[in-house]
């Protein structure tokens, strides 16, 4: 060992997992840590992820009412603990649909990872988002700079709760597949928009 890194401490529940990813995949659990890119370095400012600035506006979504309707299907799903897969066309609605789930397990602290399959559509949504979570969004992808990276993995494992961000908030984190092995300290909610999409794989 030639030196310790100031990084977040790996859970055992992280170990379980990359356990079951490198049994799953047939790959070293080292190759698992390598892909999870846990950053290390000194602590960074906060205030990159608040420069558009304002706090996340109290918006209701007026959903129509079939998107109620699959709204409240999905959550008779997970109230089974069952998985909901929302099937639409592009332009159907299903990003407002995820964004009114997503608020309402927020507003009761809680964490959600939105994934997308590629970064040009995360940098398409960050915009959107940002307009309804503002500072309780943040982002996690490969084209993303270490310092950033770093930001986020430090945010959702909870160690830094960052300016403008109060203990026991709820977040959102826009990200890649990368994203899932994130250190979260909880994770209430999980996403995967174009769930079909071969980049997930």
């Amino acid at each position: 060992i030639s030196e310790v890194l100031d990084a977040p401490a790996v859970s055992e529940n992280q170990l379980l997992f990359w356990e079951w990813l490198s049994a799953y995949y047939m790959c070293t659990v080292g190759e698992i840590y390598k892909a999870t890119v846990i950053p290390s370095g000194s602590t960074i400012s906060s205030g990159r992820r608040l420069k558009k600035g304002g706090k996340s506006e109290e918006r209701n979504f007026s959903l129509s009412t079939q998107q109620q309707r699959a709204k409240e299907e999905i959550q008779e799903s997970f109230a089974e603990s069952k998985p909901a897969l929302l099937a639409g066309i592009t332009g159907s609605g299903k990003t407002e649909i995820y964004m009114s789930i997503a608020k309402e397990v927020i507003s009761l602290g809680g964490t959600v990872l939105y994934m997308v399959p590629e970064i040009a559509l995360s940098r398409q949504l960050e915009d959107r988002l940002h307009s309804v979570f503002s500072d309780q969004l943040t982002t996690f992808h490969s084209a993303m700079t270490p310092a950033r990276r770093r930001e986020t993995t430090l945010r959702v494992s909870g160690i830094d709760q960052g300016e403008g961000v109060n203990e026991g908030e709820g977040i959102i984190v826009l990200g890649l597949r990368s994203s899932i092995l994130l250190p979260f300290k909880r994770l209430d909610l999980i996403i995967i928009d174009e769930e079909h999409d071969s980049s997930y794989k």
